[in-house]
């Protein structure tokens, strides 16, 4: 976020602390032991959200397309 979204570090910090509640607030009702008989082989947390919430903040920093997401400008560090 720092290099490739040319975020600040406070605004980094705002964004990792709305990914953990937005994120890994909540897990999935049907990962949590004790509530199933049977184990179900799952992660406690989906990937879709977590997509998601990364295409929404890449969509809020970079909110045009004019520039391409990866390029590296010459004078720019190189991430």
């Amino acid at each position: 976020m720092l290099g490739r979204l040319r975020m600040s570090i406070k605004q980094c910090i705002d964004e990792y602390i709305r990914l953990g509640k937005d994120v890994f607030g909540k897990p999935r009702w049907f990962s949590v032991r004790g509530v199933v008989p049977l184990p179900i082989p799952r992660s406690a947390y989906g990937s879709v959200r977590l997509e998601r919430w990364i295409k929404a903040l890449v969509r809020k920093a970079i909110p045009d397309e004019a520039e391409p997401l990866f390029s590296s400008p010459p004078e720019k560090c190189k991430t």
